[in-house]
């Protein structure tokens, strides 16, 4: 096989996960593969200070990818899934996904001993999602919430400036080794379900390519692919935008699938959420999606439109 050429986002964490995606692909092929990578800017990345919502969402990291990929500039785009809108290129296919890192949220803190139920009334939280403002409102609705922006380093660097506490995502933390430096609490999906595909990469490549496409799906690791599966089926079915307060979280409970699903106002007046069991994940999240739009979720998002 010719050398693949992996298209990545070029900062610290994106690079990071890249690499460790390689060497897993290359541990559980049976070829002796060859990869150049190629560091991609993202209009996410370039416009650092505009509200996700405000440059397309889910988008925002990954068309430019897309780009290459479609224009064969790369073979190959490692993405964090959580980033993928439901809806991509027809020419496209996510020809696998990698065992899942660690799906939830977090909370870091400026200061040792701190925990969600100990910050002050009035703590300022930084975070730019409006699911984790959402259903951090919801547990502690006197909290301040303040928009962040910029990778990890950035963020972490603002604790003690500008913010009480940040969320972030458990994934990046731990593959970036940075789990035993931290002042954190885990939030569990009882009390924060992650953002749909948190935690899991995915990669990307032409359906033409047939040889790249049919390596990628014998390496794929099929729980977390069956459990992306329930939740972008549930996003599909709703607004797929994710210009709203919404999370969605599967995992194997006794060989069965377990889906977590939310749907929410993003003061946290409002939650919707839903626990549903099921073996095919394209019906359980279908059934999610229907289960939230009997409660009123279209409702709630027709306020985001």
């Amino acid at each position: 096989m010719k050398t693949i050429k992996v298209g990545t986002r070029a900062s610290k964490l994106a690079l990071t996960q890249t690499k460790q995606a390689l060497i897993a692909i290359q541990q559980r092929s049976e070829t002796n593969l060859k990869f150049e990578i190629v560091k991609i800017t993202t209009k996410g990345d370039r416009l650092k200070n505009h509200s996700l919502q405000s440059i397309g969402g889910q988008g925002a990291f990954v068309k430019e990818l897309e780009h290459r990929l479609l224009d064969k500039t790369i073979d190959l785009a490692v993405h964090s899934l959580k980033d993928m809108p439901t809806d991509i290129p027809e020419e496209l296919t996510i020809g696998g996904v990698l065992p899942r890192e660690n799906p939830y949220d977090c909370l870091v803190f400026a200061e040792e001993g701190n925990s969600l139920t100990d910050l002050a009334p009035k703590a300022i939280v930084g975070t730019s999602s409006l699911r984790r403002q959402a259903q951090l409102l919801r547990m502690r609705p006197d909290l301040t919430i303040r928009p962040i922006r910029g990778n990890i380093d950035t963020r972490i660097s603002k604790l003690h400036t500008e913010y009480d506490a940040i969320v972030l995502a458990m994934a990046g933390i731990k593959r970036l080794s940075l789990d035993k430096t931290l002042y954190l609490e885990q939030l569990s999906e009882k009390h924060c379900v992650p953002a749909i595909g948190q935690g899991a990469l995915s990669l990307e490549c032409r359906k033409e390519d047939r040889q790249l496409k049919e390596m990628l799906e014998r390496i794929s690791d099929r729980p977390t692919l069956l459990a992306i599966t329930a939740e972008r089926e549930f996003l599909r079915r709703m607004d797929s935008s994710c210009t709203y307060p919404i999370g969605g979280f599967a995992k194997f409970d006794n060989g069965q699938l377990r889906l977590t699903g939310m749907v929410g106002k993003a003061d946290g007046s409002v939650l919707l959420k839903q626990q549903l069991i099921g073996k095919d994940p394209v019906i359980l999240g279908r059934q999610m999606a229907q289960e939230l739009k009997d409660q009123g979720a279209d409702q709630l998002i027709e306020e985001y439109r």
